[in-house]
């Protein structure tokens, strides 16, 4: 595996770029290319060739933490094939809508004054099956080549991916 720096993360594992992966296959080929670069098996090796080892051990760990995580991998591969990276807001042209940021904005607001576990809990519960579903929709609108509505619904899944984050945090403070 030379030159990982210049393949993207599906690259680095012989994946084929797409919205969905196949995980256990993407943990086999980690664990494999991770081998490669076992300090174990580079103590006879010179200094340079250990730091490129070491290197190439942390784009995997980057390029795997991505892969793994079915939103971080979307809006990953929306950024590889369309060339717009939405996890950047100064830069991404598209921005989230006024629906989206309201959504957010009263989500917020109700985690922050709720004090009941199991409203969190449920909370978080619909929170996921939303981010799977707008995943979905995002799937399909990226096929249709509707690029603008698969990047306002990554954006959308990205808030509440970070409200979940909140949520979160507010079970272990409850507890």
């Amino acid at each position: 595996m030379n030159n990982l720096d210049k393949k993207n993360y599906f690259q680095r594992f012989d994946l084929e770029e797409s919205f969905n992966i196949d995980l256990e296959i993407l943990e086999e080929k980690y664990l494999s290319a991770q081998s490669e670069f076992h300090p174990d098996k580079l103590i006879d090796k010179s200094h340079e060739e250990r730091v490129n080892s070491e290197m190439n051990s942390i784009l995997l760990n980057e390029a795997y933490e991505v892969l793994k995580d079915a939103l971080a991998r979307a809006i990953y591969f929306f950024k590889v094939k369309v060339g717009i990276d939405i996890n950047n807001d100064a830069s991404c042209k598209i921005k989230p809508s006024q629906k989206i940021l309201l959504e957010n904005l009263e989500l917020r607001e109700l985690i922050f004054e709720t004090e009941s576990k199991e409203i969190l809990i449920d909370l978080r519960k619909k929170a996921l099956v939303d981010i799977k579903q707008i995943l979905k929709l995002s799937k399909s609108d990226f096929i249709n080549k509707k690029y603008d509505e698969c990047a306002m619904k990554l954006i959308e899944a990205r808030y509440i991916d970070k409200t979940i984050s909140e949520i979160k945090r507010k079970i272990i403070k409850l507890s």
